[in-house]
């Protein structure tokens, strides 16, 4: 059974690459799973942990 395709980067919004990237940097420095609410505390954006939890939710 052959995978689905991976989704193009390049047609996100520059607010969902933003996320997405910070979820990956994260990810890869702690080996835990990343949440919103941890998100809004180490990202540089002022979004809210709801803002970030429906781009992740998106993406």
């Amino acid at each position: 059974m052959a995978s689905p395709p991976a989704p193009d980067l390049s047609s996100l919004d520059a607010r969902a690459r933003a996320i997405f990237r910070e979820i990956v940097e994260a990810y890869l420095a702690t080996g835990e799973p990343v949440g919103s609410r941890t998100l809004s505390r180490i990202g540089g954006s002022a979004l809210s942990p709801a803002s970030i939890r429906n781009t992740m939710a998106d993406l």
